[in-house]
């Protein structure tokens, strides 16, 4: 999922390629985390509009 986001240029120092993994890594996470909290509203709203449908 990492690599996904931010491919890693393979002649960085392996303390570079450490840091900056993780930070794709949190980044990911952190994007999953918005679209859960985007799917989350959608469903609100589906929900309250479906009986005028």
């Amino acid at each position: 999922f990492s690599t996904l986001w931010c491919p890693l240029p393979p002649h960085l120092p392996s303390r570079h390629k450490m840091t900056l993994s993780g930070y794709c890594r949190q980044r990911s996470q952190n994007i999953s985390k918005s679209i859960a909290k985007l799917d989350m509203v959608c469903r609100r709203l589906l929900h309250r509009n479906a009986p005028s449908l």
